[in-house]
């Protein structure tokens, strides 16, 4: 029942990446989150996190990502809907759009240099290897993209936030439950996972889905990567007419209000481009307001967002960094050329961090140097996209190799059944099966007797059909709400006389002795199936569920593993 994270990630500001490579490969879907103003130039640096949550697993693809804040990779190839002229003819427009439109973050690309520009407008078309296989290089449709934002700058702005359909990267090839590395692998309406079974610990499963529970319960964290944020399904509360009308995080479609209107951060009523959310006390303040221009004075935290109009390349920064009393302003980044300084520099009387365009890096003695191409000596990151420094020399990417994946149909009798992967993967354990009632986090194995060592757990299953216990024991459902060592819940072998209902398999060959095992979500309440894993079920069906089922159980009495007992002690949601 639990959902896993997914290998995925698109940066608010994607559409740059899209929008470089438009025409001739555009981005692939598992690039990396941004952040701050400039440009990317075509690789996808990125590590491996922990089971269970996104990764953006170390893969350099080829291509041009120009744009703000986004490490988002993309493969160039004459493929993408236009031939090998209409993509350098794409690319030479979007030179002069971006110098037009966001100037700043032209120079962090390209230093300012149209040249550059022009010329990465042909190599960038060009077939470049790539350390992804199963990639689908380009955009959805290229020309319609162009045309979307080629209108105006403001269209060309807006995009940056939301990119329109046609800007949004082709899928991959691979299919359900399939190995996959990143997001950009796997088919339409899938994204890669991590946290699956031991035999395919890294798969393509299906994005999120309007209504799904998608926050970390006990810190009401909203994790957006479990919703589908490319398709405008983001993981927010509800709010109508500035009314917050369900606090529960879900994947819920957004709606964008105009400068003005009542918004309210991380719901799905939220300000449209080039806006922010107040939060500074004020009579603006739960209102859209726009986002500051360059040299104008910001206060950090006085929006749901850096205050500047990032989209320029801008943020709020410290007016001198050596003396942050002097208050803030919107800054673009120091940008400075190939040969001259870089790091903190003192500009007249005031301190300035000095950064190279995203073709040249700063060397060990603080100087901008040029960055090397394919052949040529390098340094550490000193190299042209999408290849890398190996060996002291310029050379193609390493190709990735995806993890393998073996999918078991179903779960055997003689394993426990811990949930399905978002993706239909069936999880067996051996010994034990933790249950986690956090949306974020996934059901997991462990050793009979450890999930209480888990904050997330709220059952251990150590059994789930008395066909696996011996003679005279049952596999029962017991109830340990005052333990500081044991989950609330456990599904254990239990002397037949003292278990009040027994669990089963609804796939078993012969639960129940016999009898019918009626799987949990048919029970009264699907509450039931934050304890048991949809496989799992009860021989005597629960009369009420816990901690008190006002419909099951009379006046005075309270629902107890099950049955209506009069003066139980309620304790945690459960009773005792």
């Amino acid at each position: 029942m639990m959902f896993q994270h997914k290998v995925h990630g698109l940066a608010g500001l994607a559409l740059i990446a899209a929008v470089a490579g438009v025409g001739c490969g555009g981005g692939t879907k598992g690039g990396g989150t941004g952040g701050g103003t400039g440009s990317t130039t075509g690789t996808t640096s990125t590590g491996s996190t922990s089971a269970g949550h996104p990764s953006t697993t170390a893969a350099t693809t080829s291509g041009d990502t120009s744009g703000a804040g986004t490490t988002g990779s993309s493969s160039a190839s004459t493929s993408g809907g236009t031939g090998p002229g209409d993509c350098t003819t794409y690319r030479l427009q979007q030179c002069k759009t971006m110098k037009m439109c966001a100037p700043h973050l032209y120079m962090q690309a390209y230093e300012g240099d149209d040249t550059l520009c022009q010329s990465e407008a042909t190599r960038l078309c060009a077939t470049l290897p790539s350390s992804l296989d199963a990639t689908t290089p380009g955009v959805a449709d290229a020309a319609a993209c162009q045309t979307a934002i080629a209108g105006s700058c403001a269209a060309y702005l807006a995009a940056m936030d939301r990119p329109p359909a046609a800007c949004q990267p082709k899928p991959g090839t691979k299919m359900v439950d399939q190995s996959c590395l990143v997001s950009a692998q796997c088919g339409a309406g899938l994204s890669c996972y991590t946290g699956g079974p031991p035999g395919c610990t890294q798969y393509c499963g299906p994005v999120g889905t309007v209504g799904k529970p998608c926050a970390i319960v006990n810190a009401n964290v909203p994790q957006d990567d479990l919703c589908d944020p490319a398709n405008g399904l983001h993981c927010v509360q509800g709010a109508i007419a500035a009314s917050l009308t369900d606090n529960a995080y879900q994947c819920r479609k957004v709606g964008y209000v105009a400068l003005g209107a009542p918004c309210f951060a991380h719901s799905d009523e939220q300000c449209d481009s080039g806006l922010a959310c107040s939060t500074m006390a004020g009579p603006t303040k739960g209102t859209c307001v726009a986002l500051l221009q360059e040299g104008a004075t910001c206060v950090t935290g006085s929006t749901d967002k850096d205050p500047c109009d990032g989209r320029l390349g801008l943020s709020c920064q410290p007016t001198d960094p050596a003396h942050p009393a002097m208050g803030s302003t919107c800054q673009a980044a120091y940008v400075v050329p190939d040969n001259a300084t870089c790091g903190m520099v003192m500009d007249g009387t005031v301190t300035h961090n000095h950064v190279c365009g995203d073709y040249s890096y700063c060397d060990g003695t603080g100087v901008c140097k040029r960055k090397a191409m394919q052949g040529e000596g390098c340094v550490a990151n000193g190299c042209y996209p999408p290849y890398a420094c190996s060996v002291g020399m310029c050379q193609a990417p390493t190709v990735q190799v995806d993890p393998p994946c073996t999918a078991v149909p179903t779960v055997p009798a003689n394993q426990l059944a811990c949930g399905p992967t978002p993706g239909g993967l069936p999880l067996a354990c051996a010994s034990a099966c933790c249950m986690s009632a956090n949306p974020a986090t996934p059901n997991a194995c462990a050793a009979t007797g450890a999930c209480g060592t888990s904050a997330v757990a709220n059952a251990e299953l150590d059994c789930e059909d008395s066909s696996q216990c011996a003679a005279g024991s049952l596999c029962c459902l017991k109830f340990n709400p005052k333990s500081a060592t044991l989950p609330p819940v456990m599904g254990t072998c239990t002397a037949s006389a003292s278990c009040n209902f027994e669990i089963c398999r609804t796939d078993g060959a012969a639960p129940c002795a016999g009898g019918t095992c009626v799987a949990a979500a048919k029970v009264m309440s699907s509450d039931w199936t934050v304890f048991l894993p949809d496989e799992v079920g009860f021989c005597k069906a629960p009369t009420c569920v816990a901690p008190n089922d006002a419909v099951g159980c009379a006046a005075a009495k309270e629902c107890c593993s099950g049955q209506c007992d009069l003066g139980a002690t309620q304790h945690q949601n459960l009773c005792f």
